[in-house]
């Protein structure tokens, strides 16, 4: 009787068809198709930055060879596709060691973004930030001199390092805010997320100073890869540019003084500012890498191709930049916290500095008046020695 029943439940059981794992796409697919998001967008800026100051440093080299040997050969050099491309595979290899060390860091520090690109790779090619601004300004950076070339990377550089190690806080973020519910759930102040009602005219200050140069060296950036187009030639900006500049820079100068009660909304337009540079470092990057395809294929230069196949390239350059301006946006993160805590250290630090100075400049004379008198002491005792010695000799 058992085994009958047993062999009635066996023939009644239906059949089990194998079930795909549900949770595959979240786990596998999608965190690759975000690393691959995050060092596409790595190897833009770099590649942005660093060919803009491959460019500069041609034209530098060029200007000193023809004033001393009548010799133009080194922007031949710079402008051949087989330099670019090494170029742009160092870019590559930078986004990849920076995407990994991300990585690695977030492992052992419960998922915290440590920015190492922030941090090392982009203020070492910070000073090209300079020059997208000067190529508006004269054209292209031609009226620069080498000396001062060298300065600018060898004082401005530092400083930026300086700034981005001690003072600079990231804006990359591991988890993407996608929504307004996101948006809405992220804790800026912690997680009791206090806001800080009544900050100091100083920080107040710092704030709106750090949104309106986010908000120039964007539009600067913007509109490089608008001028650019499809040829190596860079325009100045006309009226209808700058205006923007000023125009931007009032509200973002007010969005920043009032950042402290509203971090929700200063977020938001840090998000837009980093999609359109991550965008328009997009664009940059890829028309040049094109221009290169094309240098490869024909012997004629970019300012040489006809206007479709310049319209195409344009077209292909604003869709790949499309998606990583999108990343750039919902992968951003306005540390609301840690810009507060910053902003009080850097207030304490400003105060007190000249208590520091008339310290310092204390210690420097106390120094010197101790040994003046340790000095004279010496002296006065090697005199009296010296009389004795004499004293001695004539008995």
């Amino acid at each position: 009787m058992n085994t009958a029943n047993t062999v009635l439940y066996i023939q009644n059981e239906p059949e089990q068809t194998p079930q795909t794992n549900p949770t595959f796409c979240a786990e596998m697919v999608f965190p690759f198709l975000i690393a691959a998001a995050s060092t596409l967008r790595y190897f833009f800026v770099f590649s942005a930055l660093g060919l803009r100051w491959s460019n500069q440093l041609s034209l530098q080299l060029d200007q000193y060879n023809e004033t001393k040997f009548n010799e133009t050969k080194v922007s031949e050099m710079t402008n051949e596709p087989t330099f670019k491309m090494g170029l742009m595979g160092v870019m590559m290899m930078l986004a990849i060691i920076s995407k990994m060390a991300n990585y690695y860091y977030a492992q052992k520090n419960n998922g915290e973004h440590w920015s190492f690109e922030q941090r090392y790779v982009i203020p070492f090619l910070s000073s090209s930030i300079i020059y997208f601004g000067i190529d508006f300004i004269r054209g292209m950076g031609r009226d620069l001199s080498l000396w001062l070339f060298i300065a600018t990377n060898f004082t401005f550089v530092p400083m930026i390092f300086a700034f981005y190690i001690k003072q600079a806080l990231p804006t990359d973020n591991n988890k993407l805010i996608a929504s307004l519910r996101d948006l809405k759930a992220t804790p800026f102040y912690g997680p009791e997320d206090r806001h800080y009602k009544k900050p100091t005219n100083f920080e107040r200050s710092m704030n709106a100073i750090g949104s309106i140069v986010l908000s120039s060296t964007t539009i600067v950036s913007v509109c490089s890869a608008v001028n650019r187009q499809l040829t190596d030639a860079v325009y100045p900006m006309g009226p209808h540019q700058w205006s923007t500049i000023p125009i931007a820079a009032i509200p973002a100068g007010i969005g920043g003084f009032v950042l402290t009660e509203h971090p929700r909304f200063y977020h938001a337009y840090l998000s837009l500012m980093r999609s359109l540079k991550g965008g328009a470092y997009t664009y940059f990057t890829m028309s040049s890498l094109l221009g290169i395809a094309l240098q490869n294929n024909s012997e004629a230069n970019m300012t040489e191709l006809d206007e479709e196949t310049k319209k195409l390239i344009a077209i292909i350059s604003f869709l790949a930049a499309l998606p990583i301006s999108a990343y750039s946006c919902i992968s951003s993160l306005f540390r609301a916290k840690e810009n507060h805590e910053a902003n009080v250290v850097l207030e304490a630090k400003i105060r007190n500095a000249p208590k520091e100075i008339k310290r310092f400049f204390k210690k420097i004379s106390d120094r010197c008046f101790c040994k003046s008198d340790s000095n004279s002491s010496n002296t006065a005792a090697l005199t009296d020695d010296e009389n004795n010695l004499s004293e001695t000799i004539l008995e």
